[in-house]
């Protein structure tokens, strides 16, 4: 069976964490931040840095975001334009409003959203040990965050368990 190519938009502190877990996992990942080194620190790992949302989220399976807030979030996802039907893990912190905001562009853009904020800091993220609290269409989404609280720690790559949270 392919593993799922994901796409992981924003490479600081957390998403490097999780890029790191996800190819320890095996998953081919795809990398962009807006500053390109934070990126392309991490094609040590088997990540595979790219000069555009566009250019990451070309063909891949997942789209994951972790960016500062809704403004940045929105406006990279629409840079990316995944195609209709890719899911989209939302893991950045946009507060009520700004998670109204990625509902309504999951829609315009036709992704399959799975909001999904997780608990745990740099190093649970590097560790493929965060908690993953995820919202949404998960099961057309493929299972994912394919956690589950019987999932071994880093067994789905990046978090060790996943919370169903409405």
């Amino acid at each position: 069976m392919t593993q799922p190519t994901v796409a992981v938009l924003g490479t600081g502190t957390m998403g490097a964490g999780m890029v790191t877990s996800l190819r320890r996992a095996g998953l081919p990942v795809r990398t962009w931040n807006r500053d390109p080194a934070k990126a392309q620190a991490l094609n040590g790992t088997g990540a595979e840095a790219c000069g555009s949302p566009a250019e990451a989220a070309d063909g891949a399976d997942v789209v994951l975001t972790v960016l500062l807030d809704a403004d940045a979030v929105l406006d990279v996802v629409r840079q990316a334009a995944p195609a209709a039907g890719t899911t989209w893990l939302q893991c950045s912190t946009v507060g009520v409003e700004g998670a109204d905001r990625t509902v309504a562009a999951a829609r315009e853009l036709d992704l399959v959203l799975v909001d999904c904020p997780v608990l745990g800091t740099k190093e649970p993220a590097a560790k493929g040990a965060l908690t993953l609290l995820a919202s949404g269409r998960t099961r057309r989404a493929g299972g994912w965050p394919r956690c589950s609280t019987r999932s071994a720690p880093g067994r789905c790559g990046w978090g060790r368990r996943a919370r169903a949270a409405g």
